[in-house]
């Protein structure tokens, strides 16, 4: 994370500009996912059950 430049003194001004900023969409491809899931659940399955 960047050093910040400017000491920030009006915080609900400022909470309330990041608030009207928008929203961040992330789209993900399926595939990642899958694999990680696939290695999760594959390690789960080689864990000793006592």
């Amino acid at each position: 994370m960047a050093k910040q430049k400017f000491k920030i003194t009006n915080w609900p001004a400022y909470n309330k500009a990041l608030r009207q900023h928008g929203s961040l969409t992330v789209w993900l491809d399926e595939s990642p996912i899958k694999i990680v899931v696939d290695r999760y659940t594959t390690l789960i399955w080689l864990l000793p059950r006592f």
